[in-house]
């Protein structure tokens, strides 16, 4: 489940190349800008959950320590994972597009490798990564290049959660199982989606409004099976505006039709581990999945494997 890579067994002359060249092989392919090899010293462990990589990595440097990756590399090698980076200790200069973020510990930012970019760190420098497949991150954000190269501070509430998510998964343990791995990969990926989104959120709400939210959420609960519902159908059903609604949730990483999906999803999941349903169409019909293939499908993206695989 874990790979360890360390340079304290590399001859001092050969420690920069040879870190560098298994780095590729973890991220993506990058150059290396610095030209002393001397002094430097770096180790890597990369632990599997499901589809996502969580990597722990360190480096010790004479100099500040830059690598890019541009066009050339892009052409040369494929991969279009994002990566995720939570600095730990030292100080991360990081670029993208037109932005440029200076990172600080425990600050977090997301990037794109089928982009340029160009990372810097600073001489004695340690950071948690979580490699993220393309389709897995997009269908959480679907506007996901407006959350690339956007610090998410150590202030942050939502950040520190995910900052936890991602030292958890640093450190998962022999034996859990594949499934739970998948399991805890997904969950991971849905609290650094929530934790990008709310960076990007207006004001918090009022104790007023979020007990509100509360009482919206209680009944969408209790009325997961109705099909009709829609932003319309619950705003009315509130006697608030749309737009307030959306605020509310917004306030929270989500929207109301995404959060309502992912609970008719959660619903489904239980029914079927614990038996309450004989069968996928049961599961699907009985909380608001009318389409069949649509539902088979969204529940393999969500939990990583088919919902038939829980039946008893």
């Amino acid at each position: 489940m874990a790979t360890e890579f360390s340079t304290s067994g590399v001859r001092a002359t050969d420690r920069l190349e040879y870190w560098h060249a298994f780095s590729c092989r973890a991220y993506s392919v990058t150059r290396v800008l610095n030209d002393r090899s001397v002094g430097f010293g770096g180790r890597l462990r990369i632990t599997k959950a499901g589809r996502l990589d969580f990597g722990d990595l360190a480096i010790r440097s004479p100099t500040v320590f830059t690598v890019n990756r541009t066009v050339e590399e892009i052409r040369r090698d494929s991969c279009d994972d994002y990566v995720c980076v939570l600095t730990l200790r030292g100080r991360t200069t990081f670029a993208q597009d037109d932005g440029r973020a200076i990172l600080r510990k425990g600050d977090m930012i997301l990037y794109d490798q089928s982009r340029p970019f160009e990372v810097s760190m600073a001489e004695d420098w340690r950071a948690l990564t979580i490699n993220i497949p393309r389709p897995m991150l997009a269908r959480r954000l679907p506007d996901t290049r407006r959350f690339t190269g956007r610090p998410v501070g150590v202030a942050s509430r939502f950040g520190r959660i995910a900052g936890t998510v991602l030292q958890n998964g640093a450190r998962l343990e022999e034996g859990m199982g594949d499934r739970m791995l998948a399991r805890f990969g997904l969950a991971a990926v849905d609290v650094l989606a929530l934790a990008l989104e709310a960076g990007t959120a207006g004001p918090e709400m009022t104790a007023a409004e979020a007990a509100r939210l509360d009482d919206v959420k209680a009944w969408l609960r209790a009325n997961l099976r109705d099909t009709a519902l829609d932003l319309a159908a619950i705003s009315a059903a509130f006697c608030v505006s749309p737009r307030t609604l959306n605020r509310w949730f917004v306030a929270e990483g989500t929207t109301p039709m995404r959060w309502l999906w992912r609970q008719r999803l959660a619903a489904c999941y239980e029914a079927l581990a614990q038996g309450t349903v004989s069968s996928v169409t049961e599961a699907a019909m009985e909380f608001g999945f009318n389409d069949l293939s649509h539902f088979s499908r969204t529940f393999r993206q969500a939990y990583g494997h088919a919902p038939s695989s829980l039946l008893r």
